[in-house]
C-alpha cells in the first residue's frame, strides 16, 4: 500500500510551542484510560519536560491550515530507537511522521526503529508495512472477573528477588520463539536483565505487584533464589486493574500445563485487591492466545510491534 503524505508537514516537537504539544500528549493519556484502563498519567509527567529540555525527540505533523494532526515520540536506547508514541488522524498523517522518522539523525544511526504503540488507527500496521518495517499484531486482553479462578499453587513460590532468576528464565524461554522482542530486540541477557529490572522498579508498565507475583524453582536447583522452571510478574495500572507484564516457562518445563498453573495462582492472589486483569499477547502465538482464552480473556484493543 502506497499512502501519499499530500501537504501533511511534519515538525521537530522540541522545537514546538507547548500549547501545540501537550494537548497531544494529554490526548493520549486519556485514550490509555479509556481504551485500556491504564493510568499513563503519572510515568508521563516527564515527557513534555524532556521534551523541552532537547532529550526526547519526536514530531509533530500539520495539516495544511497548521493545525497539529498527529504525533510521534521515540528514544534511542542502548543502539535501537524505540518508538514510544505514534499517532494521527489519518494514514496521510501517519505516513508523513513515519517517513520523517525514518529519515531522522535517531533512526539512521540506530540498529533498528522498535515500535510497540496504541494502535490508534487501522491503517497504522499497513502504513508500517509500507515503509519496509516488519510488523506484528498484538492483542490486548482482558479479564473482568478474575476472583473466579481455581488456585492451584503446588510448587509456586511468592516472588521474593527473583529479577535475576527471572531475566535468564525470559532469555531461555524466548531464544529460539520467532517474532519481534519490543522490549529485548536484541535477545541478549543483558537487554533481558534491564527489562525485567524496569518491571520492578519502573512505571512504564505499571506499578510491580510482588505479592501477585510468583515463580516456580527448578526441582533440581535448591536454592530459593535458583533456576527457574516458570515465572509470572503482575503490575498494578492504577485503575484497579492487574496486569500480566510478563509470563515465562523454561523449554524444558513445557507441557505440563505450567503457565496455566502460573496464572491461575497469581490472578488468584491479584483477586484479593483486583477485579479485572489484562495482558499483550502476540497474535501469531496461538497456544497463549488459547490458553488466556480458556481462563475467561477476551479481546478489548490491540497493539502494534514492528521492526525496521
Amino acid at each position: 500500500m502506497t499512502v501519499p503524505t499530500g501537504s501533511v508537514s511534519c515538525r521537530d516537537w522540541r522545537r514546538c510551542a507547548a500549547a501545540d504539544v501537550l494537548p497531544l500528549i494529554r490526548a493520549e493519556v486519556d485514550a490509555w484510560r479509556r481504551t485500556l484502563a491504564w493510568d499513563i498519567a503519572e510515568p508521563w509527567q516527564v515527557v513534555d519536560p524532556a521534551r523541552q529540555a532537547g532529550q526526547l525527540p519526536g514530531l509533530v505533523a500539520s495539516d495544511d491550515g497548521g493545525r497539529p494532526a498527529g504525533w510521534t515520540a521515540y528514544v534511542p536506547h542502548n543502539g535501537y530507537l524505540q518508538v514510544m508514541a505514534l499517532a494521527g488522524r489519518d494514514a496521510r498523517v501517519i505516513a508523513a511522521l513515519v517517513d520523517d522518522l525514518i529519515a531522522s539523525d535517531e533512526a539512521r544511526t540506530s540498529a533498528a526503529t522498535i515500535v510497540c504503540v496504541r494502535d490508534a488507527h487501522p491503517d497504522l500496521g499497513r502504513v508500517l508495512a509500507s515503509r519496509g518495517f516488519a510488523v506484528e499484531p498484538y492483542r490486548y486482553l482482558m479479564c473482568g472477573r478474575i476472583g473466579g479462578q481455581e488456585r492451584l499453587d503446588g510448587g509456586i513460590a511468592r516472588w521474593h528477588d527473583h529479577a535475576e532468576a527471572m531475566a535468564a528464565l525470559c532469555d531461555a524461554a524466548y531464544r529460539q520463539q520467532p517474532g519481534i522482542r519490543a522490549f529485548a530486540p536484541g535477545g541478549t541477557s543483558a537487554e533481558w536483565q534491564q527489562y525485567i529490572e524496569t518491571i520492578v522498579a519502573g512505571t512504564g508498565c505499571g506499578w510491580f505487584l510482588p505479592e501477585s507475583s510468583v515463580v516456580v524453582v527448578d526441582p533440581a536447583d535448591g536454592r530459593r533464589d535458583g533456576r527457574l522452571a516458570g515465572g509470572i510478574m503482575l503490575t498494578d495500572l492504577g485503575t484497579g486493574v492487574a496486569h500480566i507484564a510478563q509470563l515465562a516457562v523454561h523449554p524444558a518445563a513445557r507441557g505440563r500445563g505450567l503457565a496455566r498453573r502460573l496464572v491461575a495462582t497469581a490472578l488468584a492472589e491479584a483477586s484479593r485487591f483486583y477485579e479485572r486483569a489484562s495482558l499483550l499477547v502476540a497474535s501469531s502465538n496461538a497456544p497463549a492466545v488459547r490458553l488466556y482464552e480458556s481462563l475467561g480473556f477476551v479481546d478489548h484493543a490491540s497493539f502494534v510491534v514492528a521492526r525496521r
